[in-house]
């Protein structure tokens, strides 16, 4: 007996929940359970309309199942740890739910029902409580509504082993040494003040270890060693900030101990770092008892010191020390708990009072016999209050507020000057400020090292949707649950949608269905803001793929629902384009519950179909008709979609079949339609057919020659129309449009961003001050007629070469020449270069590179105005001279990624510029196992792999004349690029055993093995990547597929030409239906050549 089917239910009560729907979904994905996300609108109503909202969308989905179907329930309360399989936690009863160690009844972030009249009636007597309950003093974390129910009990173990729902805020410090099938953060538990904000931080961390079967904060950097105990910076300068920890809280000191460097430099102030107790009372004392003493005897040095605790982050660099003292000689800031201050952050001026202050702190700690605890006695903080006290208080110190400094991260915001990262677990504390501390280096930007933006500030704006279709039929709503499938979507995604059809809004962004009867200029105005959903095959003879529709999908940003025109977009032009299929969206149009199809008895209709009659589906008709079968059409004119539905109501079968004999595109707009209507459904279908593998099993497949015959057996068959019915229906359903949707709008609007007239004229306007690297090959420098054309740039060149006479001159008025004494290597040059650099931005320049002279101000434009972008290249052309090719990088990170595994639209290192601070950061540096361009590559590759976010500006900046390579140097230069690549698949796919990567990584050789095996063995391996749950989250799926798919396509091409392989050959690999869904959408590429 096959075990009853799963659904999971995400409840999304608050806004900002997105890393816990991921969390939902990848659990949902690693065991194939059917997934639906579901959001209030009104997420700040009162806590008693949440939790009916909640417990209703319970019911409904109750009501929807079968009865037996095992539903899971989870809001944004609850995140996945171990993720155990659902049946196996239930077991055999009726439902599962977990007890709150703090309040013992149920913790209702997450539990599961087993659909039927038992399930039904709880949910209804939980409704009940909620409809008398009043709303004031309602507390949606309480869990009052579920009193009485029974639960696992906390402390009884799932196999031995997990917890089954773990409180995060109470027990998170033992994570990864225990474990939970279940992190619950009800904030109910908190002691401590919440910031709400690392909740998903922390959740969005957990997916990525979980997608790379990894542990909690096995990833943590390990503080430098090998430094001495104690150090300073810039000595002697009249302020002074003072850090000190000690080893054992390493992990997250060195983050603090940088922000504060960088902090120092860029006022001037001194730095005084320790790393450990004075030797005198190391053992003795904890760290924070010794802040009195050290603060006294550095401010004998200086006019003020500002002792900084080694959980603080410094995020908006401009604001000087002076302004938080606002002419007073002491700044405190008041706690969120109930002490008077903080003292994790506190300046003192060298004045008597400060002093005398300082020394009674002292005293009254001197006094304390055991300090060995950060806390015992009531730790240095009590100790300095008492003193405040006894110096007057308020009166004598005024204290500031909670937000101009020393700010507990509950109270962060965009203007937020530091953040004090107190009360968190060490470990959940080093992935906070790692977090942060990145987040501060990206947006430290500008020439003068100025902040352009915190790290808080809201994720960008959600832009406006507006949704609309061009069809040029009146009065017919067919097309519109297409649209509605896309736009209830992006509601449920947060979006705020309009939809009008045959309407465009030029205020907003468009998104365009059925747009094959106008043209480019119809959108111009409104590109980048536009966007054009692509339903029409890309398939010569089909009358919608016209010239003038060819060139608005060459100009638009496009969405392709089939993966087939998705794989052609980058052959006809359409670079800017992404894989967005046609899913399930709940509300989109009608969707009779399973109790209300009618009886096979009482339908009346064999046969329905709708569509265009073009003559193959006429044929097919017209057999079915001479074969006595009832066919029904919408005749003499389209159905709306009531009539639509109410025929398909009455139908026994609905047949799906191609417009086109040469298309393999299933068309899946219609076939959604039937199976949201419970439909069984005939389908025109072959093994390279382009259709989601989990709908093959949803209907009944056969060739077109087959239709006929296969529409007979299934009315003859009502046994199998049921199961059609019913198994369309769940697996249309498992595809939710909002898992696609969600990323393809953050896709979209990256690209929108980066599009040119978006940026701030301020950016495009600015100087910036560049560093050129060039590794010269010459006893003298050479003039750059091209670099030194360089426009609002100020240039920091940097030349390396052999020594020179004594009198020659650098060929740029900015050049530094540096000598290195006989022979180097251009990577030891470029790596010196990183350290030495004085500029926010570096090239690497090759004395054969020309540019265009915007082109270094319009790359440092692009990453002062993109600080989440850490190299931008661009386009190249590149040849002999006479024949010069533009090279085409793609401007996305995701599409830049892919395309590494390509071979056509590579980003060319030539052409990119370097955030310096990611390199210095990543301590990247360059490889002399390479020579030449190869060399640039593989630093490139480095830094993809080492998480690089990656750009390029559609246009040709860079232009490089080249020889032809002789038959050894393109033999070496093959064997160089297959060792790049093999590092590049090691980074890309860890989980990959490295046979494998030594395998794709041979499709870089210039030459193949001769035999037919590797190329089977290739085909199979790539088939294997596009399709496995491994990847790396920087890799996505459609655009990771097409490019293998190019390379698979090159692949059997050229072992076709060679002889070794045949027709069927390949019909031999397409009885792998993994291979048949991987090569699917590129038939069009094999078609005739093989």
């Amino acid at each position: 007996m096959s075990p009853a089917p799963v659904r999971f239910h995400s409840i999304m009560l608050r806004a900002g929940s997105d890393a816990f729907a991921d969390n939902h979904r990848a659990y949902c994905a690693r065991w194939g359970y059917a997934h639906r996300l579901h959001a209030i609108g009104t997420p700040h109503n009162s806590a008693r309309t949440l939790l009916v909202y909640k417990y209703s969308v319970v019911s409904a989905a109750l009501a929807d199942a079968p009865d037996g179907t095992l539903l899971v329930f989870a809001d944004d309360d609850a995140a996945f740890l171990a993720p155990l399989p659902a049946p196996a936690v239930i077991g055999d009863a009726a439902h599962w739910i977990a007890e709150n160690e703090h309040h013992h009844r149920p913790e209702g972030s997450c539990f599961m029902l087993r659909a039927g009249p038992e399930a039904t009636a709880l949910v209804a007597s939980v409704l009940d409580r909620l409809r008398i309950a009043p709303d004031a003093g309602a507390d949606r974390w309480a869990h009052r509504e579920l009193e009485g129910l029974t639960a696992h009990p906390h402390h009884q173990l799932i196999d031995g082993r997990h917890y089954p729902n773990l409180l995060f805020a109470r027990f998170g410090h033992y994570l990864p040494e225990v474990s939970a099938f279940v992190l619950s953060f009800n904030p109910a538990v908190h002691v401590d003040v919440q910031d709400w904000r690392v909740r998903g931080l922390f959740v969005a961390y957990l997916n990525t270890v979980l997608a790379r079967d990894g542990q909690l904060y096995d990833d943590l950097p390990t503080a430098p060693t090998g430094q001495p105990d104690y150090e300073v910076r810039n000595a002697g300068r009249p302020v002074a900030l003072l850090t000190s920890y000690t080893p054992n809280i390493a992990a997250y000191a060195h983050l603090g101990e940088r922000n504060i460097a960088a902090y120092a430099d860029h006022h001037g102030y001194a730095h005084h770092v320790y790393r450990d107790l004075p030797a005198d009372l190391r053992g003795r004392v904890a760290g924070n008892w010794i802040k009195p003493r050290l603060l006294l005897k550095h401010l004998a040095e200086h006019e003020q010191v500002a002792w900084i605790d080694a959980d603080i982050l410094i995020h908006d660099r401009t604001r000087p020390i002076a302004s938080l003292l606002r002419g007073r000689p002491v700044a405190l800031a008041r706690d969120v708990s109930d002490y008077a201050f903080n003292s994790g952050f506190m300046v003192f001026s060298n004045t008597p009072a400060c002093i005398a202050y300082l020394q009674r702190v002292q005293a009254l700690i001197d006094e304390v016999t055991d300090k060995s605890g950060i806390y015992l006695s009531g730790g240095d903080q009590s100790f300095f209050v008492a003193a405040w006290r006894e110096a007057g208080g308020e009166a004598a110190m005024p204290l500031s507020d909670g937000v101009s400094f020393n700010s507990h991260p509950a109270l962060h915001d965009a203007d937020s000057f530091m953040l004090h990262y107190m009360g968190y677990p060490d470990r959940f504390r080093a992935l906070v400020m790692r977090h942060d501390a990145q987040q501060i280096e990206r947006r430290a930007s500008g020439p003068h090292g100025t902040t352009a933006l915190v790290p808080f500030r809201p994720a960008r704006p959600k832009q406006r949707l507006h949704f609309t279709h061009l069809h040029g039929i009146p009065d017919v709503d067919q097309f519109d649950d297409i649209v509605e499938s896309y736009r209830l979507a992006a509601e449920a995604l947060g979006y705020e949608t309009s939809f009008t059809p045959h309407q465009l809004d030029p205020e907003v962004v468009n998104v365009v269905f059925f747009a094959w009867r106008t043209n480019w200029q119809w959108f111009d105005k409104l590109h980048p803001r536009c966007i054009i959903v692509n339903f029409e095959h890309l398939t010569p003879g089909n009358f919608c793929f016209s010239e003038a529709y060819q060139a608005t999908l060459r100009n638009c940003y496009l969405w392709e629902y089939s993966l087939a025109n998705f794989q052609k977009n980058v052959e006809l032009g359409f670079t800017a384009s992404d894989h967005v299929p046609l899913a399930y969206q709940r509300g989109a149009g009608a969707e009779p519950a399973a109790e209300t199809v009618l009886p096979d008895a009482q339908q009346d209709i064999d046969v329905v179909f709708f569509g265009a009659t073009t003559p193959r589906r006429v044929q097919v008709l017209e057999a079915l008709i001479a074969r006595g079968v009832r066919v029904v059409l919408p005749m003499p004119r389209p159905w709306r979609n009531a009539e639509r539905d109410a025929h398909l109501r009455r139908a026994k079968v609905v047949i799906n079949m191609h417009q086109l004999d040469n298309s393999r595109i299933v068309e899946i707009p219609r076939l959604t339609v039937l199976l949201r209507n419970r439909k069984a459904v005939v389908c025109e279908l072959y093994p390279d057919s382009d259709i989601d593998p989990s709908l093959r099993g949803a209907v009944e497949g056969a060739p077109w020659e087959g239709l006929v015959d296969a529409t007979l057996r299934l009315l003859a068959n009502p046994a199998r129309r049921a199961e059609l019915e019913r198994v369309g229906y769940e697996r249309l359903t498992a595809r939710a449009q909002t898992h696609w949707l969600g990323p393809a709008l953050d896709r979209y609007f990256q690209w929108q961003a980066q599009q040119p007239g978006t940026w701030s004229e301020a950016t495009q306007t600015q100087r910036f001050r560049v560093a050129v690297v060039i590794a010269a090959a010459h006893a003298a420098p050479q003039p750059l007629p091209s670099l030194v054309a360089q426009e609002q740039c100020e240039l920091a060149v940097i030349r390396f070469t052999a020594a020179v006479r004594v009198g020659e001159m650098a060929a740029h008025p900015d050049d530094t020449l540096i000598l290195l004494p006989g022979k180097f290597s251009r990577a030891s040059a470029r790596d010196a270069a990183i350290r030495q650099a004085d500029a926010d931005y570096l090239v690497f320049w090759d004395e054969g590179d020309t540019a265009s002279p915007d082109r270094l101000h319009r790359q440092a434009a692009f990453l002062a105005a993109h600080p989440e972008i850490d190299i931008v290249g661009s386009w190249l052309e590149e040849g002999t001279g006479e024949a010069m090719q533009l090279h085409r990088a793609p401007e996305l990170d995701h599409e830049i990624r892919a395309e590494f595994l390509g071979t056509d639209r590579v980003l060319r290192a030539r052409t990119c510029m370097y955030r310096r601070e990611f390199l210095l950061r990543h301590r990247l540096h360059h490889d002399d196992a390479f020579d030449g361009d190869l060399e640039a590559q593989y630093f490139l590759h480095r830094c993809a792999t080492a998480g690089a976010r990656l750009a390029a500006i559609a246009a040709p900046l860079c232009r490089r004349v080249v020889s032809m390579p002789s038959d050894d140097e393109a033999l070496a230069a093959s064997d160089a690029a297959v060792r790049s690549q093999h590092a590049l698949l090691r980074g890309y796919f860890p989980s990959l055993a490295a046979h494998e990567h030594e395998q794709l990584a041979q499709m870089r050789a210039a030459y193949w093995p001769p035999g037919a095996a590797f190329a089977a063995s290739a085909l199979a391996l790539m088939a294997q990547v596009a399709a496995g749950p491994a990847l790396s989250p920087d890799l996505e799926r459609a655009t990771l597929a097409r490019v293998l798919r190019r390379e698979a396509v090159r692949l059997i091409l050229r072992y076709r030409m060679a002889g070794l392989i045949d027709a069927a050959w390949l019909a031999q690999r397409m009885d792998t239906p993994e291979v048949a869904y991987f090569l699917a959408p590129a038939r069009d590429q094999l078609i005739g050549k093989i």
